[in-house]
């Protein structure tokens, strides 16, 4: 091959690829991301996960889920002190 075939193969493999990001980019427009179900253990059921093997992940969600858990008690346990802080430091006084 001489040297303008090898720089005319180079040229059209370059143009395929920007077709292929552009494809790409039309999927990734097409799909809404909040919409996505995501493939996590707690998706299947039970049996789904024993047969796939998922035991372990599976744990490992209920342990992430219950974590959230105990980060939103403790953030409502926090606004709720602050809701009686300001009951007892502003709202009380003005009553009386």
């Amino acid at each position: 091959m001489s040297d303008n075939e090898d720089d005319a193969d180079a040229t059209l493999s370059s143009a395929d690829n920007v077709s292929d990001n552009a494809d790409e980019e039309d999927v990734a427009e097409s799909v809404v991301a909040e919409k996505i179900c995501l493939s996590l253990p707690s998706t299947f059921s039970e049996d789904k996960c024993m047969e796939l093997g998922l035991q372990a992940l599976a744990k490992q969600e209920l342990e992430l889920q219950k974590g959230q858990v105990n980060n939103a008690l403790h953030h409502i346990h926090i606004y709720l002190g602050h809701k009686s802080f300001l009951f007892w430091t502003s709202v009380r006084q003005a009553n009386s």
